[in-house]
This record gives structure tokens, C-alpha cells and sequence, in this order.
């Protein structure tokens, strides 16, 4: 009789663990599909940091006369939202307190062009001055992009004012 229930117990702990290894299986299996699912759906803008999608990284233009560096950089700030132009000065000479340029910006996939103009923004000399998305610190270095501009694929020419 002893002998009888040792092999029950031997075969009862052999269907827990193969029943146990299954719920384990299982619960992998759900939690890769729900990640998957979840990973999906997340938007390509988002990111660990919060930080805007990217479409086109810092480019520098022409060094002003006076040694003004301006860069620009083309971000997507929200979900749907436009194509943003976020602008960067850094002036090394000191020469001037404060720049103003035109900007023609083309969109090398269609071949449309347009302008945006800042008459005058303070530049403080050996400073580096820089657009953000909500645009709270410097307003006159964030514009958008007109809809239907391929953001990711535009060219831009300064001409210092």
C-alpha cells in the first residue's frame, strides 16, 4: 500500500510540473502577444525621453559676415501635427547683439519652395540660443512647415538681413 501511494505522488508531481511548465508557456505566450500589440500601436514619435520625432537632425547654413552661425532642424513636436522648423543661433563674433534673416526652404521631393523671415532676434555674444517645440524660451525659432511639405526632405538657403 505504502509502495502504491509513493508512485501516485511520483506520478501527481510529474502532471503538476508538466501542467505547470504549460501555465508558464501560456503566460509567456500571452504577455509576447499583448507586448506586441502594445509596441505596435505606440506612435514613432514617442520616445523614452518625450522628445519630438525627428525628421531631418541639425544642419548648419551659411556663417554670417559678422560670425553667426544659424542651424535649423525639422521635428514632428505631437502626433499629427505639422512638420516644425526648430532654429539654433550661436554667435561667436560678438560683432552684433542681434541677427535677422530670410530663410527659402524648398521641398526637394515636390519642388515646392517657400520663405520665413525673422527681422531681428537677440543674439547674445558666445551664447547658444536654441527653438523648442512649445517655443516658451524663443517664439521666433520654431515655425511650421506649410501642409503637404515632406519635412524629412527639404533643403533650406539663409540670407542674412
Amino acid at each position: 500500500m505504502k509502495e502504491n501511494q509513493q508512485i501516485s505522488s511520483a506520478v501527481a508531481g510529474q502532471i503538476a510540473a508538466s501542467d505547470w511548465r504549460k501555465v508558464i508557456f501560456s503566460g509567456l505566450l500571452l504577455f509576447g502577444l499583448v507586448w506586441t500589440s502594445f509596441a505596435g500601436s505606440v506612435p514613432v514619435y514617442v520616445n523614452d525621453s518625450g522628445d519630438p520625432e525627428v525628421l531631418k537632425d541639425w544642419s548648419r547654413l551659411e556663417e554670417s559676415a559678422t560670425l553667426v552661425d544659424v542651424s535649423y532642424k525639422v521635428v514632428r513636436c505631437s502626433a499629427g501635427g505639422p512638420a516644425s522648423v526648430l532654429l539654433q543661433i550661436f554667435n561667436e563674433g560678438g560683432m552684433v547683439s542681434n541677427i535677422g534673416f530670410s530663410l527659402s526652404i524648398t521641398d526637394l521631393t515636390t519642388g515646392s519652395v517657400t520663405s520665413h523671415s525673422i527681422q531681428s532676434v537677440a543674439a547674445p555674444f558666445a551664447q547658444i540660443i536654441t527653438g523648442t517645440c512649445d517655443g516658451a524660451d524663443q517664439p521666433l525659432l520654431k515655425f511650421d512647415l506649410p501642409s503637404g511639405f515632406d519635412g524629412a526632405n527639404v533643403s533650406i538657403v539663409i540670407s542674412y538681413i
